[in-house]
């Protein structure tokens, strides 16, 4: 293993240090070979490349694969799953592989409001590697609330994020409900997002909506 660690490196970088929940988070993960080729999963879609992310204010530290399974049902109500695809990397000595990935917009149930340390292993065949770990603060601003309705629009949106995102919203209008089965499309889901939206444009700036921000970023978190 020692062989692996001294031929390969993984370097991650950002651009700042306090993000806004939902918002992006752009992780730029850099390998690095310094000596004879090296042969690996693709990084960004690959299962054994994973974000571990530890809490200030827990114990443990949370690690979920960078690598998707995609989800589809017909209209007889099979589901199927599909791992995402991905291909094999070759370094040569002195070569360099890059990526970014989002964790901000992939992962707001996983960045909550709150100081965390995170970094990137990598368990391929080939090698087993851990980068550098940055510390970064997340937020809850007037801001988070556009970005997690974008996330649940989107179809790429892991289910565990837009379940995160109805009970986010939820806290603010009990009255948002949201058919977590059926895509935006679904006329009673996108009914609901649009009243939900022209309640928070007449309201976003009001006492209640203040204080429960402050309120966000004040809370002890629990992850899912």
């Amino acid at each position: 293993m020692a062989l692996a660690e001294n031929r390969t490196k993984i370097e991650i970088k950002l651009d700042a240090h306090r993000y806004s929940l939902g918002g992006p988070i752009p992780l730029y993960v850099l390998y690095k070979n310094s000596a004879r080729d090296v042969v690996f999963k693709q990084p960004e879609k690959a299962w054994v490349t994973k974000l571990a992310v530890k809490r200030s204010a827990q114990k443990e530290t949370e690690i979920v694969p960078i690598g998707r399974v995609r989800v589809y049902q017909n209209e007889k109500g099979v589901v199927r799953k599909v791992v995402e695809p991905f291909k094999n990397i070759e370094l040569h000595a002195n070569e360099e592989y890059s990526f970014v990935l989002d964790i901000g917009y992939r992962w707001p149930d996983l960045l909550v409001p709150g100081h965390y340390a995170l970094f990137i292993k990598d368990e391929s065949d080939a090698w087993e590697g851990i980068s550098n770990t940055l510390e970064i603060d997340v937020v809850f601003t007037q801001d988070s609330i556009d970005v997690l309705l974008e996330i649940l629009a989107d179809d790429k949106s892991e289910g565990e994020a837009k379940s995160f995102v109805t009970r986010i919203l939820q806290e603010f209008n009990p009255s948002f409900g949201y058919d977590l089965s059926q895509p935006l499309e679904y006329l009673p889901n996108a009914q609901k997002v649009k009243e939900f939206m022209e309640w928070w444009a007449a309201s976003k700036s009001n006492e209640f909506v203040l204080k429960k921000i402050g309120e966000m970023n004040q809370r002890q978190w629990e992850w899912p």
